[in-house]
């Protein structure tokens, strides 16, 4: 059991790790989108001071229209990149979230599975049993429905740590861990 702990842990851990990176992107984004507005006022007013100057000395040197247009068209499409990687970061939560929510409807479906099969082994176990007991079953059959048995038992456990696991992810992924 403190296996299944750990494995749940270390897959928690790695959500939580992949949502931290996530945000860390998100905010270097947003921290690029900042640093290029700072930029352009910094170049605008910075510009505005050495036509000051100039003009004050008596030189004019203009900036063409050309390279105000261009300056002006980077600092646009670095505010277009930030919005649109901002847009992907939100599908790919979005993606991850439905991903999460369909694994999980699988995994219980798959126990639900698992449990029938359980008891329907069980069920079969019981009748080989019985059969033995009266004299009409062997060995044999008794020991292949053992077998069986402890095979879906097996394979029940197995789904619920799926499942446990799925719902982890699934939790993760909507921020509730």
């Amino acid at each position: 059991m403190s296996s299944i702990i750990k494995e749940l842990s270390a897959a928690l851990k790695k959500k939580s790790d992949k949502l931290d990176e996530l945000m860390l992107k998100f905010d270097s984004l947003t921290n690029d989108k900042s640093e290029l507005e700072n930029q352009v006022f910094w170049f605008s007013s910075r510009r505005m001071i050495v036509e000051e100057r100039n003009v004050l000395r008596g030189i004019w040197v203009p900036e063409t229209s050309i390279q105000r247009r261009n300056k002006l068209k980077q600092a646009e499409f670095a505010i277009e990149k930030t919005k649109n990687d901002l847009a992907t970061l939100s599908q790919a939560i979005d993606l991850e979230q439905e991903q999460a929510s369909t694994n999980l409807k699988n995994n219980l479906l798959a126990l639900e599975s698992q449990k029938t099969n359980v008891n329907l082994a069980q069920s079969v176990f019981d009748l080989s049993k019985k059969k033995y007991e009266a004299g009409t079953g062997s060995n044999t059959e008794i020991n292949a429905s053992d077998v069986d048995l402890k095979a879906a038992q097996t394979n029940y456990i197995s789904a619920l740590y799926d499942a446990i696991i799925a719902r982890v992810d699934y939790l993760t992924a909507i921020g509730k861990l």
